[in-house]
């Protein structure tokens, strides 16, 4: 086999290896089950591609099909991948100590999310217990980083333009999004000035939210926590306050992360 046979041969398994990477990516809170055709029509590949991808990632146990629909969804060896990752992310338990320490003094619902390419990663959250409302943020959810509090304070942490961001204008969630690029950076400067981000119902209506990124005792990003809640509890005197809180804390975790 010749040197352009064997590039030819590693970039065949290569784009094999990203369809069945993609496919999974259609797999969502949102929509965890799907056919062929369905998965045909949203990713634009042919059925019997699909069909062969799914039937190989059954074989191995990443994929499952439902006996009474005989629509895929993720399968249950996935679970056990997640532990290992887990199984090295104990400083989650840190983290959410520190959730429940802030909740003393910030009854809203609090988050902590990463970066997971150009998206937000909730990986844990502690809602109050008075709280008459469930926050559908779940660990393992994703959101947009330019509309959401714990997004822009994730950005902010990061050198622009090291983050890729969707095509501009960005898509809109309220009358309160920000949707040029021009006005994004102009948010996230003053998000690096005052040392927190504000979400003023840009991705949920009704919605505000205060974030600050967390680093290690590298002084590596780590991640980030918000609060949210309720807009008309969100007043400026509260939200000053609430970011007070979240700072101090970030700089208690600096030393423990």
């Amino acid at each position: 086999m010749n040197q352009m046979d064997s590039c030819e041969k590693k970039d065949a398994i290569y784009k094999s290896l990203k369809k069945a990477m993609d496919l999974l990516d259609f797999f969502t809170l949102e929509n965890p089950e799907w056919s062929i055709s369905d998965l045909s029509r949203v990713s634009g590949l042919y059925k019997s591609n699909i069909y062969s991808i799914l039937t190989t990632l059954a074989m191995c146990g990443y994929i499952e099909q439902d006996v009474g629909s005989e629509k895929y969804r993720l399968g249950t060896k996935l679970l056990t991948k997640s532990n290992v990752v887990l199984s090295y992310m104990n400083e989650l338990d840190v983290v959410h100590k520190a959730l429940k320490e802030i909740s003393e003094q910030v009854p809203e619902w609090l988050f902590f999310a990463i970066l997971r390419f150009d998206e937000v990663l909730y990986l844990d959250s502690y809602i109050p217990q008075k709280s008459n409302s469930s926050a559908h943020y779940i660990k393992g959810r994703t959101a947009p980083i330019y509309c959401t509090g714990i997004g822009k304070a994730l950005y902010s942490a990061c050198p622009d333009g090291s983050i890729a961001l969707p095509d501009a204008p960005f898509q809109s969630y309220t009358p309160n999004t920000i949707t040029s690029l021009e006005k994004f950076y102009e948010d996230i400067q003053k998000t690096r000035e005052r040392g927190y981000s504000i979400d003023n119902m840009e991705h949920e209506y009704g919605i505000k939210c205060v974030g600050v990124p967390i680093f290690n005792h590298h002084g590596q990003l780590f991640g980030a926590i918000s609060a949210s809640g309720p807009s008309l509890r969100f007043t400026q005197e509260k939200i000053e306050f609430y970011a007070t809180v979240l700072i101090e804390k970030a700089i208690q975790l600096k030393l423990q992360l």
